[in-house]
This record gives C-alpha cells, structure tokens and sequence, in this order.
C-alpha cells in the first residue's frame, strides 16, 4: 500500500534536529521536510472580510454623494435656465436637506472605517496574547508566586539562586527571553514593510507618468504584442487592424486602480502555483512593459493567474515585480488581458461592441439574425486592399442598435474574397465611427470558406 511522507512533522523534525548535531545526515533527506508560514488566518480571513465589506458601503455611500450633488447641480442648473439671481424658499430647504443628507453620509462613512478597524484590532490582540504571550507570563506568574510564597510565610527557606535551583532559574529565564521575543516580533510584524503596503496603490508613480506611457509590450511564451501611441491613437506594430482604444484605456485604468490585497510565497520553486513560471508548459504569465516615446521603462511586471475571484465581485491577479521573486495578490481588474491579436483590434467582420443586430434586410427573424452575426462575429480579416474587386456576389442593409444602417457587400476577384462597408449614416457609437474610417472605400480579405458559409447563412429559410 502507498506511504504518504508528513512534509510538516515535528518529530521529523527532532530526529532531523538530533542528526545535524551527531552530524549524521544519511537519514535526512528520506524524512519529509517543507516549511509553512503560519499566519493568524482567522485575523487574516476577518481583516480581508471587513476590508470587502468596508469597500461595498464606501462605493454605496460614494453613489449616494455623488446623487446627492447630482441633485443640488439640477436646482442650480433650473435657476440658471430661468435666469434667476436667487434661489426660492423650496430650493432653499431642498439644499438645506442635500447638506444634512452629504454630512451624515460622510459620518456614516467614517464610523463604518472606525468600526472595521476597532474590531479587527480587538481580535488581534487577543489572539495574539494567547499565543504569543500568554505561557511566558503564566510561567513567570507561577515562579514569582513561588518566590513570594517562601518569602513571606516560609522565611527560614528565603529563596536564593541557590535554593530555587538552577531548573527553575532556566525556565524563568527561558519565559522571560520568550517573553521579550514576542514583544520584539509583534513589534516587527507590526511595523513590517508588507503590512503597510496592504490596501495602497501597487503602482504610485504611474498616476503621475501615465500620459508619458507611449510603448506597452506583452510577452508570453512565443506571444508578443506591441502597442505604440501615434497621433493620440493606439496602434499594434506591425499590423494593419486599428486597435480597441477603449480596450487598452480600461488596462490603463486598472493599472492606476490596482491595489496590494496580500503577500504570498518569495521562493522561486513556488512561482508556478500562481502562473508566474514561464518555464513551465501553458504558463498563464505575461510580461508587462511600460514605456516612454525614448524606451526608457516605466513600469515592468509580471502577471500570473489574473482572473481571481475574492468575493463580491472583486476580481485580483498574481503579479511579481521585474528580478523579484516575491508574490503579491493585487486587488485589480485584468479581465482585458490576452495574448490574443483579434482580442485587441477590429480583425473580424463585426465586433459585439457595435451593437446587437435589429434587422438586415428588414428581415427580424432571430434566429436569421444570430446565424447572420455569428458568421460576421467569427470571420477573421486577412488583409485589407484599395483595390476593388471585378465581381459582386450579394449586398444587404444591415441595421444595428443605435439606428446604425451599413450596406454589407461581397466580392470576388478569380479565386480572392472581399468584404466591403458602406455606411448609409454617421454611426452613433464611438467605436463603429472608428471602424467605419478603418473600412471606408476598403475591402475586407477573407478565406473562401469562410465566403461560402456567410453565402449560405443568407440564402437559409426560417
């Protein structure tokens, strides 16, 4: 039958402890070692739980503010329409009330902060002096109790160095040198670098270098994806496809956001737990790089697993620093991030963040129109050309949400196929505007394959 080998073993631990004293290490490496930081977990689990929590009723009573002086700007805004220098009596009263309602929300807020606080640190505290100062002081209490008892009632056996005997002054001395260690390391947790980063910005400097970020280089194993900021626009190097501005913006973003949630492993043998190993085979770590219009780096990390779930909706990643091997879990977004090309650029047919599809053709059958938009979502674009193909194989009016109506065409020239766009109207959205300038007087290159089953989604009956 199998053997499980105890990798956290105390008497593995003796023998291995009485071995490197006889010098006899043979035996050591068949017993199993490893080693575990044996955190508070309880504290750990309350602190994270009450941070959350916190969180969730600050962005709550963030959006209550924000209501609240979206509503005084309203009263503002109608005196200013009807020209008026003064407000009137119910005005008046109205911002009176807002006030009261902004103040009692800023108090709320605070006691909310003091409160999660308050409870963490009584938690703390007791936890800790039951295991860390607790049997020092009972050992103490029990040697000074002893002391004092032959002092007073017993004084023709008045204790002496030599009278209590050299044991009990060793377990004195051991109680009260443990006594002091635990003092001087509470005192070192406390003020420990790693706790105060917790909950404070992973990247300070970028909020201030942020508009200098011109370069952005993801690299994962044989992947690399280059974006260059030219004329105020993102582009990907050596491609053709204009890139999802929005996309990389939102990146951006998380970066500004993203915040110290804990300290994980320093040891490199263990940088795979958390995808951070680009050794291993499918390792999920993307190198990130930052930098100026002169190369010169602003910020360089790595990202491991970085879709984690740590409740109510808040998502984290695995990240360690360029050289370091120590391991943070960062509060932070990347659900955007990809070694994937098509995840960042207009290279298919139609994106989903043009809008859903309300008829082609003044045709609204739904299951028509998924057919249709599944083919136009899953054809990749090859190239793109000027030059207008000889042969046209069909048209159709294509109206998307937002009242967005382009004419999609389809070409042959010998044995090439094209996709071309004629917008019928200035797109509403954002995006659509940019694909539109992307396509305009352009043909789309596709496989042939891909021709013929778009051909035969439109020519299907329902």
């Amino acid at each position: 039958s199998d053997y499980f080998i105890p990798l956290l073993d105390n008497a593995d631990f003796v023998l291995n402890a009485l071995d490197c004293l006889l010098e006899k290490n043979n035996l050591t490496q068949l017993r199993g070692s490893n080693n575990k930081n044996r955190i508070f977990d309880n504290i750990e689990q309350i602190r994270k739980e009450g941070l959350r929590n916190f969180q969730l009723k600050e962005k709550e009573i963030f959006n209550s503010i924000e209501n609240a002086k979206s509503a005084i700007q309203e009263i503002w805004n109608k005196k200013n329409f009807e020209q008026r220098t003064t407000f009137t009596p119910d005005e008046l009263a109205l911002i009176a009330n807002i006030s009261k309602k902004l103040d009692s929300l800023r108090e709320e807020l605070s006691r909310t902060r003091n409160q999660t606080d308050k409870t963490i640190r009584q938690i703390d505290t007791f936890v800790k002096f039951i295991n860390i100062y607790a049997v020092p002081l009972l050992i103490l209490s029990v040697l000074i109790l002893y002391w004092l008892y032959h002092y007073n009632f017993a004084p023709k056996y008045k204790p002496t160095p030599e009278k209590l005997g050299k044991p009990l002054l060793i377990i004195g001395g051991i109680s009260l040198m443990l006594l002091i260690s635990g003092l001087i390391s509470e005192h070192i947790h406390h003020q420990s670098a790693s706790q105060k980063l917790l909950n404070t910005l992973v990247f300070p400097n970028l909020q201030k270098q942020i508009n200098q970020v011109e370069k952005i280089t993801l690299r994962g194993q044989n992947k690399e994806l280059v974006f260059i900021l030219k004329n105020n626009l993102w582009q990907l190097e050596n491609s053709n496809f204009p890139v999802l501005q929005d996309r990389i913006r939102s990146f951006l973003s998380s970066l500004l956001e993203a915040t110290y949630f804990e300290k994980k492993s320093a040891d490199a043998k263990y940088l795979h737990r958390f995808g951070l190993d680009n050794n291993y085979k499918n390792s999920p770590s993307i190198e990130v790089k930052l930098q100026n219009a002169d190369n010169q780096t602003i910020e360089y990390f790595v990202v491991g697993e970085y879709d984690i779930d740590i409740g109510r909706g808040n998502r984290a990643a695995y990240i360690r620093f360029n050289d370091k091997f120590q391991v943070w879990q960062i509060a932070a977004d990347f659900i955007d991030l990809s070694l994937n090309p098509q995840d960042w650029t207009y290279s298919n047919l139609w994106n989903l963040r043009f809008g859903r599809f309300i008829s082609i053709d003044n045709n609204t059958n739904s299951s028509f129109l998924i057919n249709i938009a599944r083919r136009l979502l899953n054809t990749p674009i090859i190239s793109i050309t000027t030059q207008p193909p000889s042969q046209k194989l069909f048209s159709f009016i294509l109206l998307s949400e937002g009242d967005n109506e382009v004419e999609i065409s389809g070409w042959k020239n010998q044995k090439q196929y094209f996709i071309s766009y004629d917008f019928r109207n200035i797109p509403n959205e954002n995006r659509l505007q940019q694909f539109e300038k992307y396509t305009n007087h352009k043909f789309c290159k596709i496989s042939q394959s891909d021709m013929e089953k778009l051909i035969n989604a439109l020519n299907a009956t329902y």
